[in-house]
């Protein structure tokens, strides 16, 4: 339990201090998985504004909080 303990506080420091040495190579713009996350990026963007909505998003914040006062 003590290991799974300490590892919970220091994983997180170890781990984000390695990926700080590694370093990171370079991707090219034109590797496939750089072109499918821009197309799958452009095609969310493109779905969340053809909706058209009524609402503004003030409003869904607003209403979000209301529920999280009356609920939690």
């Amino acid at each position: 339990m003590q290991g799974l303990a300490d590892g919970y506080f220091i994983v997180p420091v170890t781990v984000a201090d390695y990926l700080a040495k590694a370093g990171q190579s370079q991707v090219p713009d034109d590797h496939v998985e750089v072109r499918k996350a821009l197309s799958d990026v452009e095609d969310r963007t493109s779905k969340l504004l053809s909706v058209n909505g009524k609402r503004s998003p003030d409003s869904f914040h607003r209403e979000l909080g209301q529920l999280m006062w009356d609920k939690c």
